[in-house]
């Protein structure tokens, strides 16, 4: 049996509510050569019940169960039993447009061998998968891990890209310990161990990121812990200037939360200068915030109790 060209893993744990709209676009995709993974990271709700209703219709998908390990064990159950060249993750919760892995593959295809990986943009969904006007749109373009990191692209979201299954072999699993940034580090690994530098982002609109319910702030600043580890990690061999740029924006989300960090990395982030940080949108930001002065940690924090 020949090895399909392109191998699509669906995580999922206790999804049964949205889990067959997932399955459903993943099916429905223009392009056929492919193998569907279904990690089943221990529901114990009708997810397994679902997904096995699918299977029994369609041989390519194959369901493999597990103790619940979380998603990024999930996600390296997928990739250790993929079979493709190339991989395209897909949240249990998210859906795609019926074109997006015959686009992505053209576009991969398309590219220099030093791209491990293409994303697109991606609409913005409620929990009644309605739109909810707001799209994630990076920059078209070439990313390094410089400007991943700058970014923090692509932005949040494993749906919405397609990658070399080679980048895997080469860097790796994911690091289950820091889960929630897992596939931020990830991407970071691949740009900065592989032989495939570069990532490319194109504007085409072919996934649905599913948003719920606001997190609270301690989720928050569970999720400034891993950033931290990410930026300890991959803003060494950094330039001066493109370090402090990197802090912008997680200096902007510890503010946010009142985090204390804050105070630090806004220090590491002035290091370029106020006319850099002025040259975009979140550098304004950010200027802005630190002209609140030195109790501005406590002021925050004040705002955030009245809001």
């Amino acid at each position: 049996m020949e090895k399909p060209s392109i191998s699509v893993i669906t995580p999922a744990y206790n999804m049964e509510l949205y889990i067959s709209e997932t399955i459903t676009s993943v099916l429905s995709q223009t392009f056929t050569d492919f193998e569907y993974l279904i990690i089943n990271d221990g529901s114990t709700d009708n997810t397994l019940k679902i997904a096995k209703s699918f299977a029994l219709q369609d041989s390519r998908i194959r369901i493999i169960s597990q103790p619940n390990g979380g998603l990024a064990a999930a996600c390296n159950t997928g990739v250790k039993n993929a079979q493709g060249e190339y991989i395209s993750f897909v949240d249990a919760d998210d859906m795609w447009n019926p074109n997006k892995l015959m686009v992505q593959l053209q576009q991969i295809q398309s590219l220099p061998k030093e791209f491990g990986a293409v994303f697109c943009w991606s609409e913005l969904v409620d929990p009644k998968s309605k739109p909810i006007g707001r799209k994630q749109m990076p920059s078209v373009g070439a990313y390094n891990s410089f400007s991943l990191l700058k970014d923090n692209c692509p932005p949040g979201n494993r749906s919405c890209l397609l990658i070399r299954k080679q980048c895997f072999t080469e860097v790796g699993l994911f690091d289950e310990k820091i889960s929630g940034a897992d596939d931020f580090e990830m991407w970071l690994r691949i740009t900065c161990n592989s032989q495939y530098p570069y990532f490319y982002g194109f504007s085409d609109v072919l996934a649905m990121y599913r948003v719920g319910e606001g997190r609270i702030s301690s989720q928050k600043q569970k999720m400034l812990d891993r950033v931290e580890i990410i930026l300890n990690k991959y803003t060494a061999k950094l330039t001066a200037k493109e370090k402090s740029i990197v802090y912008v924006k997680p200096t902007l989300q510890a503010f946010r939360v009142g985090d204390e960090r804050a105070l630090e990395w806004s220090r590491i982030a002035m290091a370029s200068g106020w006319w850099n940080l002025g040259c975009s949108t979140e550098g304004r930001y950010f200027l802005l915030w630190s002209l609140l002065g030195k109790n501005r940690i406590r002021r925050v924090k004040q705002w955030l109790r009245k809001s």
